[in-house]
């Protein structure tokens, strides 16, 4: 490994525990005492079994449609190294995150033809720093986004150096992690088919070699079917097509997002379209088909940049209602699709900074900016009646949390 590759892993962990240093000393909160404080099966090694044959809450939850093996093993471990206390579960979410940004790093590298480039580290630095991911970092309970990208990318490593058969070792891993990774070998192909550099040679891998990536999918439906046989993974037909209406929507709503991420929080409550003769449906729906037709068009002469959208808006699919998810928006949906919008501001970054060498300020600020919100945000999940209280100002709809403060104030004696 070269000199600039070290400093860049290091940068990017530098900046990682920066931004998370004060996530530490976070309680558990929400869902975590569920998976985490009352869940026996992470305390004893001899259930480790019974993890892969229950959802992720073990039967606590009604309704739950989680089958995540994975995100119940890391707990195991946390719990073997530190028993109940939070601060190594919140270390462990934050070394994922780092890994998750420096594999982020070494994907684009591959993608780059000029090893000088730094499209690369400013996308990596952009992913680790920005404080939308504070939902999936901070909030212990949220480790199967990290779990998975981090599977999913060393999947594409793997096969993009021509490892065809070992890359299905962390993709089995990533199916156990999280159901989003059902979407991937689509993604797969269309990637290396469609842009040609991903592969380790010149020339595409052959069609068999995706094969099998459909046929471990197709194994963990038909296992999955098997042990929560009344928990399908896919919604029914009628809930996909409204759903999907409220897609469009959110699609600009991930975008302004992670452009300026103002008013965080947890358990957004929306209003779901009726029709798609809605004006904010249709004109979404223009909006992304005037953006696949970006896509085509610059797909010859800035590749890089058709590759970042399409990577985007692929990786959101699994969020349009085709899953069966217990929440139509969250900031911890756009975890792994957020890299390809990193991307294409480090592209125009790159872009501005060799027309003008003073343009790395703007850039520079910019990570600083949304470190600066990440560590302000995490200080919010330090005090659940404060963190409940956040998500009451700007959705006020949610009985949940109005349900987990009135726990929090029963405690309290008022």
């Amino acid at each position: 490994m070269n000199k600039q590759r070290l400093i860049a892993i290091l940068l990017i962990t530098i900046l990682g525990f920066a931004c998370y240093f004060n996530a530490l000393t976070s309680p558990f909160i929400w869902d975590d005492v569920g998976l985490v404080s009352n869940n026996y099966l992470i305390k004893d090694v001899k259930y480790i079994g019974k993890i892969f044959l229950t959802d992720l809450f073990n039967l606590q939850s009604e309704g739950c449609n989680f089958y995540r093996p994975m995100q119940a093993l890391s707990y195991m471990l946390d719990y073997h190294l530190w028993r109940l206390n939070p601060f190594g579960y919140h270390l462990t979410n934050i070394i994922l995150h780092i890994l998750v940004a420096i594999l982020i790093y070494f994907f684009i590298s591959s993608l780059v033809p000029r090893p000088s480039s730094l499209v690369p580290l400013i996308t990596a630095l952009l992913f680790v720093a920005h404080p939308i991911h504070v939902e999936a970092v901070t909030y212990i309970a949220g480790r199967a986004d990290m779990l998975v990208a981090l599977f999913l990318l060393s999947t594409l490593l793997l096969f993009a150096r021509g490892f065809y058969l070992f890359s299905l070792i962390p993709f089995a891993c990533a199916l156990l992690s999280k159901e989003l990774a059902l979407i991937f070998p689509f993604c797969l192909l269309l990637f290396v088919s469609g842009f040609k550099f991903l592969g380790a040679k010149d020339k595409a891998p052959k069609v068999f070699t995706y094969v099998p990536f459909f046929l471990l999918s197709a194994l963990y439906i038909y296992a999955r079917f098997i042990i929560l046989p009344n928990k399908t993974v896919f919604s029914q037909v009628k809930n996909i097509y409204i759903n999907l209406l409220f897609f469009f929507k959110a699609i600009f709503l991930y975008l302004k997002t992670l452009i300026l991420p103002l008013n965080l929080h947890m358990s957004y409550t929306v209003k779901l379209p009726s029709s798609i003769l809605e004006a904010q449906v249709w004109l979404s729906i223009l909006a992304v088909i005037a953006t696949i037709f970006i896509i085509i068009k610059t797909y010859r002469r800035f590749r890089l940049f058709s590759f970042g959208l399409s990577w985007f808006f692929l990786f959101l699919v699994p969020h349009s209602g085709i899953f069966q998810i217990n929440a139509y928006f969250a900031e911890h949906f756009c975890y792994l699709a957020s890299i390809g919008i990193f991307l294409i501001l480090a592209i125009i970054s790159v872009y501005l900074i060799k027309k003008k060498k003073i343009f790395i300020l703007p850039t520079l600020g910019l990570i600083i900016f949304y470190g600066f919100l990440t560590v302000q945000y995490n200080f919010i999940w330090q005090n659940p009646e404060e963190f409940y209280k956040r998500i009451l100002k700007f959705s006020c709809g949610s009985y949940i949390v109005y349900n987990n403060l009135a726990a929090i104030m029963e405690k309290k004696g008022d």
